[in-house]
């Protein structure tokens, strides 16, 4: 690819903050590409195709003209993206705790997450095997009710004999952080979406 082309789309990524990507020619369909820094394709500029991996000057300056009509009409999408990406990036599901034991993650194959944990009374009692736990959605599975920490906050805490206040308090911040986490994740995977749609 030519770094004349490269070079001259760099300042332009640069002004609309997107610094830590660059442009290349996507090798078999001659699209120019906007890539991250490990390669990680962030759009195809479907409207920009050259005709071979190093083009003549002529066609580079067409291309340059052709970003900039590009990034002038999506910069705002583009500067959405790069707040919710580094959103995404900062948030994380907790998998350390304080109150809870015996505590462990799992992600089933449409992607939800549950927290499995043992609650203390029962360890006290070692019955050991005994499993409770929180799906993503504030879904709290005990012996013998069912409640939704996120819906009936209080009614939980008044049903849940066999917890600690210390342990549903816990709960709940995990529920809440794995809405933020889901939320941040999903709202970056739909403006790439919209980013891969985007024409000039």
């Amino acid at each position: 690819m030519s770094l004349f082309l490269r070079i001259a789309c760099q300042e332009r990524l640069d002004a609309v903050g997107l610094a830590n990507y660059h442009v290349q020619i996507d090798e078999s369909s001659k699209v120019l590409q906007i890539v991250g820094e490990c390669g990680q394709t962030l759009t195809n500029i479907t409207g920009i195709r050259m005709s071979r991996m190093a083009p003549p000057m002529r066609e580079i300056d067409l291309a340059v003209d052709l970003f900039d009509s590009f990034l002038a009409k999506h910069t705002g999408t583009f500067k959405e993206f790069i707040a919710a990406k580094a959103k995404a990036d900062q948030v994380k599901i907790p998998d350390k705790f304080k109150a809870l034991q015996q505590t462990e993650l799992y992600q089933d194959y449409s992607k939800n997450w549950s927290l499995k944990f043992v609650p203390k009374a029962y360890i006290f009692k070692n019955e050991k095997s005994y499993t409770s736990q929180v799906s993503d959605e504030g879904r709290l599975k005990l012996s013998p009710p069912d409640v939704n920490v996120l819906k009936n906050p209080e009614k939980a805490a008044q049903l849940i004999q066999g917890l600690t206040a210390e342990e549903f308090k816990e709960i709940q911040s995990w529920v809440d952080a794995v809405q933020v986490y889901t939320k941040a994740l999903a709202r970056k995977e739909e403006l790439l979406k919209t980013l891969n749609s985007c024409e000039i």
